[in-house]
């Protein structure tokens, strides 16, 4: 197995870059980064589609182990959690 090469300040000075130019470029170039975003998330489900033949079922099964009541109460916490995610998906483009 091959140990990764990048090092973690040559990373950190790309996002920090980016950062910058999101901060310093203002509502519209925030924006443009959303709309990107939103445009490469509409590409997921045709990757999920070519990949579905390697999954397997049996990935899914110690979501069984729980009643549905438990499985509810949980969404209903996660909801909450992924909301502000989506709706900066949605919005902020427009």
């Amino acid at each position: 197995m091959d140990v990764p090469t990048l090092r973690t300040w040559i990373m950190a000075l790309i996002i920090i870059g980016i950062v910058f130019y999101i901060v310093s470029g203002g509502f519209r170039v925030l924006a443009g980064y959303c709309f990107f975003g939103v445009i490469f998330s509409t590409a997921l489900p045709l990757f999920m589609y070519f990949n579905i033949k390697y999954g397997h079922l049996t990935n899914l099964l110690p979501v069984w182990k729980y009643t549905s009541k438990d499985l509810l109460t949980s969404m209903k916490y996660e909801g909450i959690m992924f909301m502000g995610f989506e709706t900066i998906l949605i919005y902020f483009p427009f």
